[in-house]
């Protein structure tokens, strides 16, 4: 995954909001989309690895001399490090922990995508209640600097 073009598609640019919220739900699918196919793969990475496992402590167990030293006695200790030790078996579950980093990196990505939503949501309503407007009010800063003026002619008088 280009973490790059990733942290480019999450900012927001709040000058843009019309084309950040039309963009969002294509982003979001897509990273989920993968996100599902990553959920898929794993899932059946770890059914392989369960036959495969399967389908190699059988053929252990049927005849175990044959993979290893006659003097060596059986245990479930020799079986689980015969196991553990298949070069198949490891290949898989290498390929099986690439998938898993991969599967949490888009996890990460949906979830920022969550969050990018909820910024949209609230740089709107901002965007709405005038927020980024011209200040206005009652009182200007010509109001402010001539009752600031008057108050100390004010005090002078009293004086």
């Amino acid at each position: 995954m280009d973490k790059k073009k990733i942290e480019e598609e999450i900012k927001i640019n709040r000058f843009k909001l019309e084309e950040e919220c039309e963009i969002q739900p294509s982003l979001y699918f897509e990273y989920s989309r993968r996100l599902s196919e990553m959920k898929s793969k794993r899932d059946k990475l770890n059914e392989g690895i369960s036959y495969r496992s399967a389908v190699i402590e059988l053929e252990f167990r049927t005849d175990p001399y044959r993979f290893i030293s006659s003097d060596v006695k059986v245990t479930e200790g020799v079986v689980k490090s015969f196991l553990e030790s298949n070069l198949e078996l490891k290949r898989m579950r290498s390929e099986l922990m690439e998938v898993l980093e991969e599967l949490n990196e888009l996890d990460s990505v949906c979830r920022s995508l969550e969050h990018r939503k909820s910024m949209l949501n609230d740089l709107v309503t901002l965007y709405l209640n005038n927020y980024y407007s011209d200040p206005s009010g009652r009182y200007s800063k010509v109001d402010e600097i001539q009752s600031g003026v008057r108050e100390k002619l004010n005090k002078k008088k009293e004086e």
